[in-house]
């Protein structure tokens, strides 16, 4: 396992402490370097940045999603926009590990910040000789074409919105190139640019791919649904070793190709790289058995990070006839390259079967988490040995050898590193710390910033040991602390007190959440305005009149208008003195108290939400059913509700429409029918008349109840798996029948097994019955030479009634 270690200094308050182990520092890097590699950079999201390495040059393809997004004025704040992640700090310190100094270029594969939202950043940290990047504007999407129906583009779309911050992040990079005197590259798909897709960087040979836009009679470019869409592709060659860095390329056929990026890039690496000793693998892959029938994936959304999933009304487009059914496995000519880095995060409508098994790589990168790697990926690609950054390592590195490219998990050395004057701390696996709470390193207790800086801000942090304050730079600790008008004091190990305190020789009381109580009775027990108890009074005591209650205090005063604690709970007195009850307005804000004069703090009073602090929040409401016009929507807490989704309420599912109605009935809902009940429980697991839904609600077409069926004047039973019953017996709703040997149910007379029953006329066995002058006895058996009927009568040999007994 390779390990990596940082040459760079730390200024400011850290300094002494790594001053000791910098020529170790260095000495380690100067060991690591060399050689001709890829690191994918593992930044534990869905989220690409990838060094190039070969010979102590360096150039990126894309680095990752950043902290900033569109404040809402220049830029829109749209819906999807990844708000309170970002890994450049990171990015810069594996780089800065490493020895990086300068990039020979900057591939930005296409403008979603997750791949280039931190591409300002990088070039502003290390200057960079070459930005490839496409040219974008929201116009260049169909979802820059929504408002006008003249447009000749106009797409009528109701749901969601693709361009997010896409325009900001392209504008700031490009701004920044200008700015650092990088060349920018742009337009690859022009003539005059052809020059620039192939390029040399030590050993490796370096092919920017999937350049083509579609453009219009004028040259200008014709909208497509996704930025995706627009993924460069990115060939790396070394040592004759091939690896293919994907990007987020889509599948999607546009109005003028026959097949979709995908299917174009496999072909063409086929057109490049296949040999006759590619045949045997062409043998095995016709032996790949990769099903039709694969569980649907569902891909969570990720603290906050939107994931570009095809969109029904963008993507109709992909019913278009096409040459190449990317559905199916390649049956003709095929490769196997080295390494895949897998298409947008391993997701399954962009890596398709046909994609997958035309490349047959040797080793799979997932740029994202494992368990986006499915069971259909796994079926096109049986032997590759796979990665995936979201795991525990700092980079997944690939280096070429003659051999092939030997990839392995590498972890860094934890180290402290100044990034644009701020101090952070980065892990073993290159990350830094991005919780509120606190840190034990080396020996010191720390708390760092949401972008993962130590804080500067000075506030309160929860820890382990219970809440302490940070105080410029530092825990306070032994000294007092004013916040917000309050007082607080943090003891010698840094933890807030409460309770009872003596403080240089003054005694104190501190509430629950360690504010200092002033000017106020705690049990019985006086505090000045200045918090310091006063000895001299006398314990208070409760004294009832009536049913209500007051506090009389040592010195026969009591509180009017006013909170007090007594014995550790918070009371409010009126202004007469008595004790609260129930809902009160104090001070403007709603407070109840229980019977006992309690105050009830974050819990619910009926529809009402009392807060941490006790105040009536308004704006929190309970989740509740709302009838309205005869329809049923449920109302969330925060007033939004459930359209064109499920949700699983107290226990059963419901399922709520476009308009967020509760529906009921049978309902068709992706593909699969379900019924819901008039209150809109979800059925499982039962018939509905004669249909049956599985444990899941899925109506199960291949399941029918068992039922009567009348053909040509005669009748059978079909069984539920649609079989029949023939030459036996079937006991049926509480009744006997026999079926002859073709299925039919038989009526009257029947000579069964030597013995003769009676079948009525709807098939029914008669028992305990006479039929004509025959006496039916209670199994069905036609009576012979006996007394029936109680032994009133006597039946013959041929069981005919005697008369003369």
């Amino acid at each position: 396992m390779m390990q990596f270690f940082d040459r760079k200094g730390l200024k400011g308050v850290l300094s002494i402490l790594l001053l000791g182990i910098a020529v170790l520092v260095f000495q380690g890097d100067a060991e690591a370097s060399g050689g001709t590699k890829i690191h994918f950079i593992s930044l534990n999201s869905t989220t690409d940045a990838i060094l190039l390495e070969s010979n102590g040059q360096y150039g990126m393809v894309d680095s990752g999603e950043d902290w900033d997004y569109p404040d809402g004025e220049e830029y829109e704040l749209r819906e999807g926009v990844t708000i309170g992640i970002g890994y450049e700090q990171q990015v810069i310190h594996y780089l800065e590990q490493l020895g990086v100094e300068k990039l020979d270029f900057y591939i930005a594969t296409h403008s979603h910040s997750d791949h280039i939202g931190s591409g300002d950043e990088i070039l502003r940290h290390f200057p960079t000789d070459r930005l490839y990047i496409n040219e974008y504007k929201d116009e260049y999407l169909y979802d820059g074409h929504k408002t006008d129906p003249n447009d000749p583009y106009y797409v009528e779309r109701t749901t969601g919105d693709r361009l997010w911050d896409n325009q900001y992040v392209y504008d700031c990079m490009i701004e920044t190139a200008k700015e650092q005197g990088t060349e920018i590259i742009t337009n690859l798909d022009n003539p005059e640019n052809e020059q620039y897709l192939s390029f040399k960087m030590g050993d490796m040979q370096i092919e920017v791919m999937n350049t083509e836009r579609e453009r219009d009679s004028d040259g200008n470019i014709i909208p497509v649904p996704d930025e995706n869409c627009n993924s460069f592709v990115t060939k790396v060659t070394a040592f004759d070793k091939v690896a293919l860095l994907t990007a987020d390329m889509d599948p999607w056929v546009s109005d003028a190709t026959e097949c979709g990026d995908t299917a174009k890039i496999a072909q063409l690496l086929i057109d490049q790289l296949w040999t006759e000793e590619d045949t045997d693998k062409e043998e095995e892959n016709s032996a790949v058995q990769v099903s039709d029938d694969y569980e649907t994936v569902t891909y969570e959304e990720w603290n906050g990070v939107t994931l570009s999933t095809p969109d029904e009304q963008l993507y109709q487009t992909r019913e278009r006839k096409v040459s190449i059914d990317e559905s199916k496995t390649n049956t003709g000519k095929t490769i196997s390259i080295d390494l895949l880095k897998m298409c947008h995060h391993s997701i399954d409508y962009n890596n398709t079967t046909y994609f997958l098994t035309s490349l047959n790589p040797k080793t799979v990168i997932i740029t994202g988490f494992m368990d986006f790697y499915n069971e259909r990926e796994k079926a096109c690609m049986p032997d590759a040995e796979v990665f995936a950054t979201a795991t525990d390592s700092a980079a997944v590195v690939g280096e070429f050898t003659e051999e092939g490219i030997l990839t392995e998990y590498v972890k860094t050395e934890s180290e402290w590193m100044e990034i644009d004057g701020k101090l952070y701390y980065f892990d073993d696996n290159g990350r830094t710390y991005t919780d509120s709470s606190s840190h034990v390193i080396d020996g010191a207790e720390y708390c760092f910033d949401k972008m993962g800086a130590v804080e500067t801000a000075n506030r309160w942090v929860l820890t382990d040991d219970g809440w302490k304050y940070w105080k410029e730079g530092s825990f306070a600790r032994s000294e007092w602390i004013e916040y917000k008008d309050d007082f607080y004091y943090c003891e010698e190990d840094g933890k807030m007190v409460t309770g009872w305190q003596k403080i240089d020789g003054k005694t104190y009381y501190f509430a629950p959440d360690g504010k200092m109580l002033t000017d106020e009775w705690i049990s019985g027990h006086y505090v000045d305005k200045n918090g310091v108890w006063i000895a001299k009074y006398s314990t208070a005591q409760w004294i009832a009149s009536g049913n209500r209650w007051w506090y009389c205090h040592g010195d026969g005063n009591y509180s009017g208008n006013k909170w007090e604690m007594i014995d550790g709970v918070r009371y409010y007195f009126d202004a007469s003195g008595w004790m609260a009850t129930g809902w009160q307005k104090i001070g403007g804000d709603w407070y109840y108290f229980s019977q006992s004069g309690q105050k009830v703090t974050d819990t619910w009073i009926g529809d009402y939400y009392v807060d941490e602090s006790g105040i009536w929040s308004e704006s929190v409401q309970k989740n509740r059913w709302i009838a309205s016009g005869g329809y049923w929507w449920y109302r969330h807490a925060d007033g939004s509700y459930t359209a064109s989704d499920w949700e699983y309420i107290d226990g059963d599912w419901y399922y709520f429409n476009a308009s967020g109605w509760m529906v009921t009935g049978w309902q068709l809902i992706r593909s699969n029918w379900y019924y819901f009940g008039t209150s809109g429980v979800l059925a499982t697991d039962r018939w509905i008349g004669d249909y049956y839904v599985d444990a899941s609600g899925v109506w199960d077409v291949n399941r029918h109840r068992a039922q009567w069926i009348a053909s040509g004047g005669y009748w059978w039973y079909r069984h539920a798996d649609g079989s029949y019953t023939a030459s036996d017996w079937e006991y049926i709703d509480g009744y006997w029948y026999y079926f002859d040997a073709s299925g039919w149910m038989t009526t009257g007379w029947q000579r069964i097994d030597g013995k003769w029953y009676y079948m009525a006329g709807n098939g029914a066995m008669v028992s305990n019955a006479w039929v004509g002058n025959y006496y039916l006895k209670a199994d069905g058996t036609m009576a012979t030479a006996e007394w029936v009927d109680e032994g009133r009568y006597y039946v013959d040999e041929s069981g005919l009634w005697v008369r003369k007994h």
